[in-house]
């Protein structure tokens, strides 16, 4: 089993050489595990919430590093969740644990590092079921603003992996507008029954360990009423980036390797099912004169201002030495 450690960024690399002969390394990581599918609203009981976005940990800029000795290193890229149904018909369940996102991970375990999968859109008069998560995904549920939030952070790190997600408290037996999912900049937004409109998408977070700056983790948007339609995404992200979803009467999939949430469905008829959860990614910075491979060669190794760059698109594993 090679080690892994960890210790301030900027100490000296490695004090000395392993058992192989190699020098231990100093490297920076992101990891973002899968962002949760957007709840699924039945048309007359109003709209449903965002997916929360995946966990979000990171040590670049400036965070504590982790300290790799010569060995292979299992990466584990979580995917995205399921947008869910309504309820109505059957098979389509307000609620499950397909719809969370999949955690991700670098040598998963007491002395690695994982992320928790985004927790689930609920649908009004659905449970509140899978909720919690990374970040937590929005509600669609309750008569007041001391409604429980769908809570963020479920792995109960510091820094916090993430946000919770938003809730729409509504007067009683009316349809109401759904929570956004919450993100790893900020929570979910509150659904406005007023307006008619979801809550907002939490805010992803935005990080240069690339070498250029890149936003990931957002909340999907939750579900509007109609008209007019959807709640809105965060609007962070450039056109064709990783916000968050809308949420609408055909809600948004979040794009893919963004750990985002996918949107909510409004209380369209027919009902609609919620927008999908966007998959995770590990990315590993480390020392450019390190021997550093990864496979399988969907993911890929780049140099980086005197560094090199893994990045897993999918899971797979890095080897140093």
């Amino acid at each position: 089993m090679p080690l892994l450690g960890s210790r301030g960024a900027g100490a000296a690399k490695g004090f000395g050489l392993t058992a192989s002969g190699t020098p231990p390394i100093d490297v920076d990581y992101l990891v973002v595990a899968g962002g949760a599918g957007g709840g699924g609203a039945c048309s007359t009981y109003g709209a449903a919430g965002g997916g929360g976005a995946g966990g979000y940990r990171t040590s670049f800029p400036g965070g504590t590093q982790l300290t790799l000795d010569a060995g292979c290193y299992a990466v584990v890229v979580g995917g995205g969740g399921t947008g869910q149904g309504c309820g109505n018909p059957p098979g389509q369940p307000f609620c499950g644990a397909a719809g969370r996102g999949g955690a991700s991970s670098f040598n998963a375990g007491p002395t690695g590092i994982s992320s928790t999968g985004g927790g689930v859109g609920n649908a009004v008069y659905g449970p509140s079921c899978f909720g919690d998560g990374g970040s937590g995904g929005g509600q669609q549920w309750g008569t007041s603003s001391t409604t429980p939030n769908n809570t963020g952070n479920l792995g109960g790190y510091t820094p916090p992996e993430g946000n919770d997600g938003g809730i729409s408290y509504r007067p009683y037996n009316t349809g109401g507008r759904g929570g956004g999912g919450g993100g790893a900049g900020e929570p979910g937004g509150l659904g406005n029954n007023c307006a008619n409109s979801g809550g907002r998408g939490g805010a992803e977070a935005d990080n240069s360990i690339t070498g250029s700056p890149v936003v990931r983790a957002g909340g999907g948007g939750g579900g509007g009423g109609r008209p007019p339609p959807g709640g809105l995404s965060n609007g962070a992200a450039s056109p064709g980036g990783t916000s968050g979803a809308g949420g609408g009467g055909s809600p948004a999939n979040a794009d893919v390797n963004s750990g985002s949430g996918g949107g909510g469905s409004s209380n369209t008829n027919p009902p609609q099912i919620g927008g999908n959860g966007g998959s995770g990614i590990v990315i590993i910075r480390a020392p450019g004169s390190a021997a550093i491979s990864v496979s399988p060669p969907t993911n890929t190794v780049a140099p980086e201002s005197g560094d090199q760059v893994a990045t897993f698109t999918v899971s797979g594993t890095l080897t140093y030495g």
